[in-house]
């Protein structure tokens, strides 16, 4: 299908830009509030437990209701009602819903949740599901046969179920415990769930597990961390967890990615001569390009011990201030996530130590989505942020963000924000040119700055071409995504007459990087508009020595609502 005309305007580059764009607010609204009836739950919204929200949108929250307390523990889907605590569950056979353990959405809307039973047994009253279809049950037999090829003692069972996430695969990452009735009792787990999109499983695959070793090491994993934000999963199955090994308390605690450790308690930190401590409390996350964020504490002065780290590097540290509440001093990050969008932007909550009424933040990279007592949405200003594991929740993309915040009269509410998003589409086999976001946002009404380099030599004439889809055709699961190998390069985008819609044309290479504006028009009809983008280096002079073309990777845009 042909994008429409009215997009055009808005893809025309500019090969020189005069001076940096202003930073546009975005938008944000309540969604829900505290006091607001829901239809067929028995009552109104009493508190807010859990929320996630998907790359579409869609959103969940756990609430109590002031119902009757049979049926006050309620699930909402874009504010209505989903499910309810008594509400049957496919299996076992009698078994209604208790209470809502966690929750995590995927971008199609289905969810991956640990749920606590009323099975009329104390014995297999948890499960983990895909929506209301069971996956794995307490006291039941492992689907599971071995850790990485290493067989388990004995009869071994599901235990406990703690935590989940799930993927755009509908895979659900869970850690909780497992049972070896054969040996020791119960063994701390990493564990996932692959489905064929609809529920039924076909695998199930034991990432870590007590008492057993990664590929490749003889250190035997000793613990799992299962608080909510102790692990992560992206949409090509990469996971990333809080592992301890077994080895001195002092050494034990790990980040671990697919097994394999990025920081270890004990080992030097990003600051020379300061190392790690415990990571048990760390808020991990992970992106589609494994990219990673954790929270880190360091040893040496308390005052500048706390950290933010994104792959490898300080984003932030205690005792510093950063340009989103200079002059203030950043304090804490207490028990809230972080989150790493396939964006690239990080999602992060800051206390600072100004002991004023003014001193939370919750924050896209260096800018402010919320502060209290001084952000209003609507008309209504926060007057507090939440400092917990559920204070806000972020898609993968990027574009959806969902937090749980007070007015001025107490109330709770839920508000949501659409940024947008966009990020670049390398390819399984890369293209030696690039093309890159510099700043800007990609919501209507709003300016987005790219920037293409890597051309084959001087002279070389860039050109971007823009597609309604990717060269596969069709919806992808992941940013992660390969194009079509052609001896020109990897083609990124679908070059059907019915797809390519606009091509933009800049002034010759000259050895410093082409900029490019768009101005994406403030046009409702824009908004959830998908576009995939690549650039491609000419040498129609055949001067540079190199390739006639030499391609870029591939761009994704999704344009958010103003």
């Amino acid at each position: 299908m042909r994008i429409s005309n009215r997009l055009l305007p808005c893809l025309l580059a500019t090969a020189a830009l005069a001076g940096s764009q202003p930073q546009a607010q975005q938008n944000t609204r309540v969604v829900l509030r505290e006091g607001q009836p829901i239809l067929g739950a028995g009552g109104d919204i009493k508190t807010f437990n859990k929320i996630a929200v998907s790359d579409t949108g869609i959103f969940y929250a756990n609430v109590q209701t002031t119902g009757d307390k049979s049926m006050d523990d309620v699930v909402l889907l874009n504010g209505f009602l989903s499910i309810l605590e008594g509400s049957v569950v496919a299996a076992p056979s009698g078994a209604t819903i208790r209470s809502f353990t966690d929750i995590d959405v995927n971008s199609q809307g289905f969810v991956g949740w640990p749920l606590s039973l009323s099975t009329g047994s104390n014995t297999n009253d948890t499960g983990i599901y895909w929506n209301t279809l069971l996956l794995a049950l307490e006291n039941n037999d492992v689907v599971a046969t071995d850790v990485y090829g290493v067989p388990f003692n004995g009869r071994t069972v599901y235990n406990k179920f703690s935590t989940a996430k799930i993927n755009d695969r509908s895979s659900i990452l869970w850690a909780g415990n497992l049972d070896d009735k054969g040996t020791s009792g119960t063994e701390g787990a990493l564990i996932l769930e692959r489905t064929d999109g609809q529920g039924t499983l076909i695998g199930e695959d034991i990432l870590a597990m007590k008492g057993f070793a990664f590929p490749g090491q003889t250190e035997t994993v000793k613990a799992v961390g299962i608080n909510v934000n102790n692990i992560a999963l992206n949409n090509n199955d990469d996971w990333i967890a809080m592992i301890k090994m077994n080895s001195s308390s002092l050494t034990d605690s790990t980040v671990t990615l697919n097994g394999q450790i990025l920081a270890r308690e004990g080992e030097e930190s990003p600051i020379p001569g300061r190392f790690f401590t415990d990571f048990g409390g760390s808020k991990i996350d992970l992106n589609d390009f494994k990219d990673y964020v954790f929270t880190a504490f360091v040893d040496g002065d308390t005052s500048s011990n706390a950290m933010l780290i994104v792959n490898g590097q300080i984003y932030a540290q205690e005792g510093q201030t950063y340009p989103a509440f200079e002059p203030q001093i950043l304090d804490r990050f207490d028990s809230v996530p972080m989150f790493i969008a396939n964006s690239g932007d990080v999602f992060w909550y800051a206390k600072t130590l100004e002991g004023a009424s003014t001193d939370q933040y919750l924050l896209r990279n260096q800018e402010v989505i919320v502060q209290e007592n001084v952000t209003a949405v609507g008309n209504e200003t926060v007057t507090k942020i939440q400092s917990t594991t559920y204070a806000y929740h972020v898609s993968k993309s990027g574009r959806f963000w969902i937090a749980e915040v007070e007015n001025g009269n107490g109330d709770s509410m839920l508000i949501l924000a659409d940024f947008g998003t966009s990020y670049p589409l390398p390819g399984c086999t890369g293209n030696p040119g690039t093309l890159t976001k510099v700043t800007g946002e990609t919501r209507a009404g709003e300016t987005l700055l790219l920037e293409m380099d890597g051309a084959q030599g001087i002279g070389a004439i860039p050109m971007v071409f823009w597609s309604a889809n990717n060269a596969a055709g069709t919806a992808a699961t992941s940013a992660v995504q390969c194009g079509l190998v052609k001896p020109v390069g990897e083609i990124m985008i679908s070059l059907a007459r019915s797809d390519l819609f606009v091509k933009q044309i800049a002034a010759p290479y000259t050895g410093v990087p082409i900029s490019l504006r768009i101005d994406i028009p403030n046009d409702p009809s824009l908004i959830n508009m998908k576009v995939y983008g690549q650039g491609v280096f000419w040498d129609a002079a055949g001067t540079s020595g190199g390739p006639t073309f030499q391609l870029t990777n591939g761009y994704y845009l999704e344009i958010g609502a103003p």
